[in-house]
């Protein structure tokens, strides 16, 4: 039986496993490529975490009704400042502008994501099962079907947080009502260069200074333009200037199909910077290093992979081990509406194709 740095597969599946998973490259244990990072990628990458301070996250908890449940710390914004007349030199001065203080969310990690695979133990037992082996059964056998299920499940959860412009009144939101911009100019089939700054301009409108991060389908008109740019041939004479392509896009897989609830066309989701966290909730933090069989012939463990954090459970039978890998995680707003004045949200666009002309501009500084 092989060995990964000087351990037994048989003595400790669990850290086996694991010690697999940590000699991976960043490629192979990573979300998605550098081409196709999706929403998921972004919401848990280090330039979206910023301050954002998650609280509980593990482990057993007294209520059962509190499974789940992930704590977090903010700040409200006090948006309704108080006028007050100037006072007299001798008399002292009061003010009704008090801040409320610290404020604590509570959320709960309520979307679950499970997978598994069996080793054999008779089919192993005389032949080395090594490194190699287990990244292909571990990694590769199920990696493409477990990330097409935890992005679309985040974006369906980012789906509920889609805010409307500066001048839409709910339940009217950019999700049900947005904007369509002329992404593609039919005159040259590439990009029309003004987009982003439209896109950019709502955000702007709500006070929103974060960096704006932009997201398509991967057959969307904006894929297809992007993706058509390094080709072309910047010139003085109405070409384009490949320094300038925006940096923030990023192609998410089905978006147009999991924004169900949008209204139905080719879309395009803007995210602003740091506004949504991924939240983790586990039962099994740090348990792996007990060497198997010491508590039966049941193991559970958590073990990093993907970008989050999975409890694990492994069962042991004449001839199988079998591992099943749970997370429990949860897209949350890390900016409640009560923390900005105007709030933060992601806005939906719709792309179109034709030459920018003053009515789809009207229609974005109306909205």
């Amino acid at each position: 039986m092989s060995t990964v740095t000087g351990l037994s597969y048989n003595n400790c599946p669990c850290l086996y496993i694991k010690a697999t998973i940590d000699l991976m490259n960043p490629e192979e244990k990573g979300l998605y490529s550098t081409v196709n990072a999706g929403v998921f990628d972004f919401l848990v990458s280090t330039q979206n975490k910023g301050s954002f301070k998650q609280l509980k996250s593990t482990g057993k908890v007294a209520n059962i009704l509190e499974k789940g449940a992930v704590y977090t710390e903010y700040y409200s914004q006090d948006c309704t400042p108080t006028v007050t007349p100037a006072l007299s030199y001798c008399t002292l001065p009061t003010s009704a502008n008090t801040h409320s203080g610290k404020k604590t969310a509570k959320h709960f990690a309520d979307i679950r994501v499970t997978w598994s695979f069996t080793i054999n133990n008779e089919s192993t037992r005389d032949k080395c099962y090594g490194f190699e082996e287990m990244k292909r059964d571990l990694i590769l056998a199920n990696k493409y079907a477990v990330l097409q299920e935890i992005e679309s499940k985040v974006q369906t959860a980012i789906e509920n947080y889609i805010s409307g412009y500066k001048n839409q009144i709910s339940p009217i939101t950019s999700c049900t009502n947005p904007l369509v911009l002329n992404v593609i100019n039919p005159t040259t089939g590439m990009l029309n260069p003004s987009v982003f700054g439209q896109m950019k301009q709502q955000f702007s409108k709500k006070k929103v200074n974060k960096p704006i991060h932009y997201f398509a389908d991967e057959a969307s008109l904006l894929t297809l333009t992007m993706n058509a740019m390094p080709h072309a041939v910047a010139n003085t004479n109405g070409g384009f200037d490949v320094s300038k392509i925006n940096p923030n896009f990023h192609v998410a897989d089905n978006l147009s199909d999991n924004l169900s609830t949008c209204l139905a066309g080719d879309k395009i989701l803007a995210v602003p910077q740091g506004q949504y966290q991924v939240i983790n909730w586990n039962a099994f933090v740090d348990e792996y290093e007990v060497p198997f069989g010491q508590r039966g012939f049941f193991e559970k463990t958590t073990m990093d992979l993907w970008g989050m954090k999975w409890d694990v459970f492994m069962s042991r039978d004449t001839c199988n081990d079998v591992f099943v890998f749970e997370s429990n995680f949860g897209v949350i707003q890390t900016a409640p509406d009560d923390l900005a004045c105007l709030d933060q949200n992601a806005l939906m666009f719709i792309a179109g194709c034709g030459d920018v002309d003053c009515a789809s501009l009207q229609d974005c500084v109306e909205a």
